[in-house]
């Protein structure tokens, strides 16, 4: 059962389902959309006093995030939704598999909020290897001027 709360209205308009009003729209099941959910905002759930065993991810998992491969697609059951762009669950279960979820249907999901932590800590890892080039390169760029300069005399 879909529970409504705070005075909810659910509105069929052109066969959309609306839900107007303010409170929560709570589900004890999961909430599956054939189509497109939109919302003028979306916030996940991420406060840390709702959370147990809190742990830094001890990699980045950079060799694997290099092997996944992002691919333009239409659904087959949705053509008129176009083109599309994203990632294939199956792909990415061959090398992030606790990224990849099924459904009782056997239909696999993509934890996209988990990928995008591991985007974040890679990009700080790429970061961090510039920042450490970038100085090794000013080093030699300066010993080289030195040199040039010391050749002149």
């Amino acid at each position: 059962p879909i529970l409504l709360s705070g005075g909810h209205d659910l509105d069929i308009l052109q066969g959309d389902l609306y839900v107007r009003g303010g409170g929560d729209v709570k589900s004890d099941r999961d909430v599956l959309a054939a189509r497109d959910v939109r919302a003028r905002a979306s916030i996940t759930t991420s406060d840390a006093r709702l959370k147990k065993l809190i742990n830094a991810l001890p990699t980045t998992h950079l060799k694997e995030l290099m092997n996944i491969k992002a691919s333009s697609f239409q659904w087959k059951e949705f053509p008129e939704l176009g083109t599309k762009w994203g990632f294939i669950a199956q792909q990415i279960e061959q090398h992030l598999p606790e990224l990849v979820s099924e459904s009782e249907e056997g239909i696999k999901g993509i934890d996209y909020q988990g990928l995008v932590a591991l985007l974040v800590l890679s990009h700080q890892e790429l970061s961090q290897k510039v920042e450490k080039n970038t100085a090794r390169l000013n080093q030699f760029e300066k010993i080289l001027m030195d040199s040039d300069s010391k050749e002149v005399k």
